[in-house]
């Protein structure tokens, strides 16, 4: 019983027209031609970026804002970090004893 019901023509779910009174702001986006639109540019941007030169260089991509995961963010560098009060005290005295030797020049 329940193959011939799924046998017979399914009513179209149309979606509803734009109401009269707001034909001033455009056409209203409807939810295939929007679905549509946006698969065409995922496909033109899939195909940009399986056809683009692996050994592309750009500067932006030395930035500290760089894309990580989809999110902004400052990289996890050491300048970004910082340094320990340790490692400031040991570049400290190297540089004082840099100087001093090559004063005794």
């Amino acid at each position: 019983m329940s193959s011939l019901r799924n046998a017979l023509p399914r009513r179209e779910h149309r979606e509803r027209a734009q109401p009269g009174h707001r034909e001033k702001w455009g056409l209203l986006e409807k939810h295939k031609a929007n679905y549509n639109a946006k698969k065409a540019k995922l496909k033109r941007l899939h195909e940009k970026a399986s056809s683009r030169n692996p050994d592309e260089f750009a500067f932006g991509m030395m930035s500290e804002s760089s894309r990580t995961k989809g999110k902004h963010g400052a990289r996890d560098s050491a300048a970004a970090r910082g340094l320990s009060h340790e490692a400031i005290k040991l570049l400290k005295t190297q540089d004082a004893g840099y100087l001093r030797t090559v004063g005794e020049k």
